[in-house]
């Protein structure tokens, strides 16, 4: 780079041009040398050298020094303006002095910066070096709002304040400073104002005295001021004023006050004044500050000829610069962050220059600087004489100020801050350090080479390519600015070096990049979701209304009711359920199947949802269904052949879509536009007007239409209409052409004139009149057989000749439209209104009519949740049944009288079932007061008792009388006080999302503060207890592991967050939160504390998800929700005092029975139509180049987790690793506190594990292998020498394989099928340095190791000798007589036998497992271990024996895929067992330091589990496999288990060799005399 000074201008005229191709100047006899020539020669030079540098250098570049030092951390202190005299604050003068404050904590100022108190944060600033630790010996840096003194240690004076200027002087006068004087006083008391002389002449004024300082010497300090006449006077000199030490002193004119001067307290201080026009002095510089002025001296000047200004005159010393204050703002107090270098030298612009060391500010008020870089840039200036006298003409041995000379440019390398991205922009910038989140990851202290220096990268590539001898290890973490938390995550890159395309690349610190999370979202428009649900009965024979749209309840029979069979029934409309009701269910839907309606088998598929069934049925006895509201409905169940038990039963159809959430088909939704949906709703209030039209209008809903235009065609009436009369019948007005023959007991009617065929269809209802007076039948048609006979579906009661047959259309009977000419259906052009004609005029006035119908909502929104948070219930463990575990009830009913010890019973059997003195406890509703105007539910308390008198079964008295809110209660009876409070409580309202705490107090009022009562939330979480068709009420759980105990006084306060929503719609992503990206971020940055006080704040990470009890998942982010909540039954409150006390359970949807609460709930098999914006995830890359630079390449979004493919490789870099980025919200593996304490809602359903914020970490996928491939390894010739080694180790024992390939290849027959070759499933190695691999156990063992060897078994004993020491006692048996010849076994030329029958041995084997872990400490985070082993072909008995002993684990043991044996198989060790395990070589191993202790099973989040010592026994049977696989769920961080189980030892197989004939083989009786006998022994000890 060339200089920015520009020298072609005069005087320098310097017109170098390198295009000249001038390189030497040639200078000539008699020619004037120009100044230019002069100048050029120089450059014709330094271009050569420039040249020759840029080829070995790189700009910028240290060549020598530049040693680094890293001043973190940089203390600050933020200054105000002004100074506290008034005097603007100047920080720079500041530097190199001393602070101190009232506390007298020290530092040493030793930079600045510059700023003002109105560009805050940037105000006027030092930097400083504490130097002790204050007055108090524990301070360590100075407060906001300190005082601080500015000073120099040497005592000097730093300035001179001017009280009054006085008059008259001139700029010329003279200041006198006048030291203070150490006195040992001889005689008398000095005074102040008292006139010393040394009896000389030196005369002066004392204006103080210290008595104090010097008191231990008894020495005094006087502080003394000359004379005024001395000053004005012309004949005077310091002579009159000075005095010098060990010079008498005395009190002018009174010798009796004397002593003798011991010191002179400080030298050297001076100044020159300025005077305005009157002479009065306006300033004073200090030239010289002095030294040792521990006393201050005084301070007057010397006027000659001004005895009046000099009387007036008043200016004081100051020993300090500056006072000044600290703002009182929290972060005007802290530390920074500095770089420096030592001396030395670098290249830069084509010099090499010298560095000075110097210090420059990284960041002014944090420690971690973040992406900037330090370098040098070179300061030209041209100095001349004026600047630098010394340029001066010193020829003749002094400066000649007439003889200037040449100018100089002088260059000044000086340290400079800039961005990174700034930094790579600029190429003259060279790079001594890069910071990253505080860390210098970076730094080239080095010298870095130019073009040489890739001469000799490109002889390291072409002989070893790219590697590595640090790897760079790859992680991620939340971003060190938590306001970026919702937006980014942090990269994090370990040290490592490489070499890159020959170039060595190293970094020393932690590198943080900040990257993008999954935010990036795609629109698909006219997306297509499928509402596809289950979970119904099909039910026919049906009639009346089922209020479906509401969610309301229907009641369960199990005896059918025929309704439209039964003439009877169904002509009256009378549909009275017949059975026993065996149970409840909500219904949410009815959608036609077949057949014709009002036709008894017409098929109607019923949805339910909350099925209750009554103790001892289930829903195979269900057969009939009943509503029963202010209108009624009754059905049977269409049931289905149950092949198991040949009888027809009822059967719930599609169960496996039993939900109300539907997949939006994305991994996380954000947003969705412009929905469509239909849904099917009943209005039971709607009117036929006698002229048989109905209308129904949904004007008043803008969104919503009916999904017709005109005529409804015959297939959308069969299947989307619903219409029944419900408040009465319809009979025409006008009957039918002709006269009908109606005869009792026939169901065929003979007409005459009659057009049955054109008037009546099957199906139809007509009523028969029996006489003018209106009495008849109603009947259905069955068949029409011509113009003029119908048959009817049964008989008529009565005969008549000449009856009238009408149209008719009973109650409770749909009404077939699509199915019956003449029934029309019409919607306007607006499709808003709905009109409905039956084609008949009737008589009477408007009737009554549910109708059902398809509504399309278009352009619908999503339904909002409101959160409400630091919401309050009190739960009474003791009064709260839900959380106690309780004893049976007894007898009937008790009655407690307010105030009295009398109870009363009913049916109760007081004199057999308690005795006096028994202990029992009532259950009971009671009212809690309220106030005026308002009503509490009532709360169920467990109130104890003691029986103090029996008097009969229905009367006794207790020993103490209760008080309630009312006059009495009706309560249940227990045996026995509550024992256990376990949980769970209902909290009463749903859709809880965070539980924060749990507060334990001994009474319901918690006066007071949250701190006076303990939290024991770390103990309890809450099952919001959603599931796939509805939101229920919460609960509140104790952990099973928890220790916490609950005395019957403890009274529980929660506080908890749940959100609050609408009816009737759904919900989606933002329904919670905000679909507003930066609303989001920032949302989703914050900290629990701030979403609570920030209004409506909801974090992404706090939208639910629900676990069902079958295994399905969903997370909220990925459905439609169109599930009703539960109604709460309390309002929670933000006084703890006020909050409501045990809520009870009741699961309710609010008034369901009113068509209003229409909860519109989606058309079974329809779809919603939408506009869908949802979060991609994507595949980044990590790299890292030649120049050091990392960086993350980020891949491109998809949808498809398949189609997210990594980025391409950038040149001349490594690939440290790739990023799999999940779709938003994004969790790094590494999380800050605020966002842990975000995720830990404290929430669960049914599992205690949120598996979205699993699936949403964000991943670093390569494997080590993988890592290995990237980042390929360097080695030294060292690491080559080793490896060589090692291969010829290799290639040793490779020789050693012939043996095992024998092996291998040996045939080895199967004992189950000598026919196969029996798999062998590796080799095994014993060095026979121990016996921990020999199977001691096994009877088969015969074997000694000894001396690192294997010989045959031999067994030592310890023999004692009798006391003569000679001999051993011994007795002599005959242990076998033989008295028997040997014979021939058998007969001369018998074939030859076999000497024995093929057989398997087995012997016992151990397989031991171990592992100590960290994540039994977080619940939920269970690890699997699989133990795989292969037992005998032989059965055998096979034994388990473990100790799990941090927490309960799971343990299941499969042979084959078959699960036969868990946790619950678990017995207790015997002794026998536990001396085994501490015994035996193999297992004594491990089990030798186990306290044994017995078993416990318990049920934790993952199934039943057991915990501490046990064994699991069981028989192998070979015939259902041999491999077993051992499975351990873990939960505890600490746990060991050994299986003892069966092996194949040897297979001794049949010699079939012939045998010599007539083998000696004895044939006779081996005969032991005596049969037994018995070995004494004595030890001596």
């Amino acid at each position: 780079m060339p200089l920015a000074s520009d020298l072609s201008i005069l005087p320098y005229g310097d017109t170098f041009d390198p295009a000249k191709d001038y390189y030497k100047i040639l200078f000539r006899p008699g020619v004037a040398v120009q100044v230019r020539e002069l100048n050029e020669l120089q450059s014709m030079l330094q271009n050569q050298i420039e040249k020759f540098g840029d080829n070995i250098f790189k700009r910028g570049t240290i060549v020598d020094g530049c040693n680094f030092t890293f001043y973190d951390p940089y203390p600050y202190v933020k200054l105000v303006d002004t100074e506290l005299d008034g005097t603007t604050a100047a920080p720079a003068n500041y530097v190199g002095h001393y602070a101190k404050n009232s506390s007298n904590l020290m530092s040493f100022i030793i930079n600045y910066e510059n700023g003002f108190e109105s560009t805050s944060p940037d105000l006027k600033t030092i930097y400083v070096k504490y130097i002790n630790s204050g007055t108090s010996g524990s301070d360590s840096a100075y407060s906001p709002g300190d005082t601080l003194t500015i000073f120099n240690p040497n005592n000097v004076v730093q300035k001179v304040t001017i009280t009054n200027g006085g008059s008259g002087f001139s700029n010329n006068d003279v200041s006198v400073f006048l030291s203070g004087l150490v006195v040992n006083v001889s005689s008398g008391s000095f005074n102040v104002a008292d006139q010393i002389t040394n009896l000389v002449k030196a005369n002066s004024t004392i204006v103080a005295i210290d008595t104090a300082t010097l008191a231990s010497s008894n020495q005094i300090i006087l502080s003394i001021k000359p004379l005024a006449v001395d000053l004005s006077s012309s004949n005077s000199s310091s002579n009159n004023w000075t005095f010098s030490n060990g010079e008498a002193i005395q009190v002018s004119g009174n010798p009796a006050v004397a002593g003798s001067i011991e010191g002179v307290i400080g030298y050297g201080a001076n100044g020159i004044i300025r005077t305005d026009s009157t002479g009065k002095i306006v300033s004073f510089t200090m030239t010289s500050l002095g030294t040792a002025y521990t006393t201050l001296p005084t301070v007057t000047i010397k006027s000659q000829g001004n005895p009046a200004g000099v009387g007036t005159l008043n200016l004081t010393a100051v020993d300090y610069l500056a006072k000044i204050k600290i703002p009182v703002t929290g972060d005007s107090v802290g530390n920074g962050y500095a770089f420096g270098v030592s001396e030395g030298v670098i290249y830069q612009r084509g010099y090499f220059e010298r560095v000075s060391p110097q210090i420059i500010i990284v960041e002014k008020y944090s420690q971690t600087p973040n992406n900037v870089v330090v370098g040098f840039s070179t300061l030209e200036e041209i100095v001349d004489s004026n600047i630098d006298p010394s340029l001066l003409d010193n020829s003749l041995g002094t400066d000649n100020e007439n003889a200037p000379g040449a100018n100089r440019l002088k260059l000044t390398p000086e340290l400079h801050i800039m961005s990174v991205d700034a930094a790579a922009a600029n190429d003259e910038f060279f790079e001594l350090v890069q910071w990253s989140e505080g860390n210098p990851f970076k730094q080239n202290k080095t010298t870095s080479y130019n073009k040489i220096g890739d001469a000799m990268a490109t002889l390291v590539n072409d002989a070893a390519g790219d590697y590595v001898t640090n790897k760079f290890k790859v992680t991620t973490r939340s971003p060190a600015n938590s306001a970026s938390e919702g937006t980014v995550f942090s990269v994090v890159v370990d040290p490592g070096m490489a070499y890159i395309s020959g170039y060595k690349v190293e970094t020393t610190r932690n590198f943080v990049i900040d990257v993008p999370k999954g935010v990036d979202t795609k629109i698909t428009n006219n997306a297509y979701i499928s509402v596809d649900y289950g979970n119904y009965l099909r039910i026919k024979e049906v009639g009346g209304l089922f209020q479906f749209s509401t969610g309301d309840t229907v009641d369960l029979y199990d005896t059918a009711k025929y309704f439209l069979t039964n003439s009877v029934s169904a002509s009256t409309g009378n549909s009275t359920p017949v059975g026993t009701k065996i149970g409840t269910a909500r219904i949410r839907s009815m959608v036609h199947e077949s057949g014709v309606a009002g036709n008894p088998n017409s098929v109607y598929q019923l949805y339910l949802f909350n099925i209750a069934m009554n103790q001892g049925y289930n829903v195979k006895n269900i057969k009939s269904i009943y509503y029963n509201g202010t209108y009624k409905g009754i059905a049977d169940v269409v049931l289905e052949l149950d092949a198991t038990t040949n009888s027809y039963i009822a059967k719930l159809q599609s169960l496996q879509n039993d939900h109300l959430l539907f997949f939006a088909g994305v991994d996380s939704l954000k947003n969705a536009n412009n929905t469509t949906y239909r849904y099917r709703t009943i209005d039971q209030t709607q009117t036929i007007a006698n002229t048989g039209i109905l209308v129904k209008s949904i004007a008043a809903s803008p969104t919503e239409f009916y999904p017709y235009s005109g005529n409804l065609t015959s297939v959308d009436m069969i299947n989307d209409l619903y219409v029944v009369p419900i408040s009465g019948s319809i009979k025409a007005k006008n009957p039918v052409t002709g006269n009908a023959a109606v005869v009792a007991s026939n169901s065929t009617i003979n007409g005459t004139g009659t057009s049955f065929i054109t008037d009546l269809m099957e199906g139809d209802y007509v009523y028969l009149a029996s006489n003018s007076t209106g009495g008849g039948d109603v009947r259905r048609v069955v068949s029409r057989l011509s113009s003029t006979v119908i048959k009817l579906d049964s008989n008529a009661s009565f005969t008549n000749a000449t009856a009238k047959v009408s149209r008719y259309f009973p109650q409770n009977i749909p009404i077939p439209f699509g199915s019956r000419d003449g029934l029309t259906a019409n919607v306007d052009a607006n499709r808003n209104i709905l009109t409905l004609n039956i084609g008949q005029v009737f008589d009477g006035g408007a009737i009554t009519a549910a109708v059902g119908v398809n509504i399309e909502t278009v352009g619908s929104t999503q339904l909002t949740k409101t959160p409400q948070r630091d919401k309050y219930v009190r739960l009474k463990p003791s009064n709260n049944s839900s959380g106690v575990i309780q004893p049976s009830y007894l007898s009937g009913k008790i009655t407690l009288t307010s105030g009295a010890n009398s109870v009363s019973g009913n049916s109760t059997k007081f004199s057999t079932e308690l005795t006096v003195g028994a202990s029992i406890v009532a259950e009971a509703l009671i009212y809690p007061p309220a106030a005026t105007g308002s009503s509490n539910p009532p709360i169920k308390q467990l109130i104890p008792l003691t029986v103090s008198t029996i008097t009969n079964d229905t009367t006794m008295t207790v020993t103490t009388a209760q008080s309630f809110g009312s006059n009495s209660v009706i309560a249940n009876i227990k045996y026995g006080i509550p024992g256990t409070f376990k949980g769970p409580w209902c909290l009463g309202v749903a859709d809880v999302f965070r539980l924060k705490n749990v507060y334990i107090g001994s009474n319901t009022t918690f006066v007071g503060t949250e701190s006076d009562v303990v939290d024991a939330v770390d103990n309890f979480y809450v099952d919001h207890n959603q599931n796939a068709n509805y939101y229920d009420l919460a609960y509140l759980y104790m952990k099973p592991n928890s220790g916490l105990t609950l005395n019957p006084t403890d009274v529980l306060l929660v506080k908890f967050d749940y959100f609050t929503g609408g009816s009737g719609g759904y919900y989606i992503t933002p329904s919670y939160v905000s679909s507003n990206s930066a609303q989001i971020a920032l949302n989703d940055s914050m900290s629990v504390d701030t979403l609570s006080s920030t209004a409506g704040a909801v974090s992404t990470f706090e939208i639910p998800e629900v676990n069902e009890t079958k295994g399905a998942y969903y997370d909220l982010m990925r459905y439609f929700d169109f599930r009703p909540s539960a109604v709460n039954v309390v309002t929670p409150s933000t006084n703890s005092a006020l909050a409501p006390i045990n809520p009870v359970y009741a699961l309710g949807f609010g008034n369901t029975s009113n068509p209003a609460n229409d909860k519109k709930f989606p058309l079974p098999g329809s779809e919603i139509k939408t506009d869908i914006e949802h979060y991609m995830g994507r595949v980044d890359s990590v790299f890292v180049n030649k120049d050091g630079q990392i960086n993350v390449v980020k891949g491109i979004p998809d949808v498809d987790p398949n189609k997210r493919y990594e980025p391409n490789m950038a040149a001349d870099s490594l690939r440290l690793n790739n990023l799999i980025v999940p779709s938003y919200p994004t969790i790094p593996k590494s999380i800050s506190t605020t966002l842990a304490q975000v995720l830990n809602t404290r929430v669960a359903n049914e599992k205690y594990a949120q598996i979205r914020n699993k699936n949403k970490i964000i991943q670093t996928p390569f494997t080590q292998y993988q890592i290995e491939i990237q980042q390929p390894s360097g080695y030294t010739m060292a690491d080559i020498g080793s490896l060589e080694r090692r291969i010829a180790d290799l290639e040793y024992y490779t020789s050693l394989s012939l043996l095992e390939t024998d092996m291998k290849d040996r045939v080895i027959p199967s004992s189950i099928d000598r026919s196969l070759n029996r798999f062998k499933f590796g080799f095994f190695v014993d060095d026979f340095s121990t016996t921990i691999s020999s199977d001691l156990d096994n009877p088969s063992y015969a074997a000694t190791i000894e001396d690192d060897k294997v010989i045959p078994p031999k067994q030592s004993w310890t023999v004692y000798s009798n006391t003569d020491g000679i001999t051993c006692d011994y007795t002599n048996y005959a242990l076998i007589t033989q008295n028997n010849a040997t014979v021939a076994a058998v007969k001369p030329n018998d074939p030859p036998q076999p000497n024995c029958q093929p057989i398997t041995k087995t012997a016992n084997n151990w397989a031991v497992r171990q592992q100590i872990t960290t994540k039994g400490t977080v619940p939920g985070k269970e690890e699997i271990d699989i133990l795989n082993v292969r037992m005998s072909s032989v059965a055998n008995l096979v034994t388990l024996y473990g100790h799990f002993y941090s927490q309960a684990d799971i343990v299941q043991i499969y042979q084959g895929n078959t699960l036969i044996k868990t946790s619950n198989d678990a017995v207790l060790l015997t002794t026998a067992d536990k001396t085994k395990m501490k015994s035996n070589a193999v297992p004594s191993n491990w089990f030798s330091n186990v306290t044994f202790s017995d078993y416990t099973v318990s049920t934790n989040s993952l199934g039943k589990a057991v915990k501490n010592s046990f064994k699991i026994q069981w028989t192998h049977n070979p015939a259902n496999g041999r491999d077993y696989t051992i499975k351990v769920t873990k939960l505890s961080y600490i746990w060991r288990y050994a299986l003892e189980y069966p092996v194949d030892g040897a297979t001794i197989s049949c010699d079939n060799t012939p045998q010599p004939n007539n083998p000696p083989v004895f044939a006779g009786t081996l005969e032991v005399i005596p049969s037994s006998f018995k070995v004494s022994s004595t030890t001596v000890i």
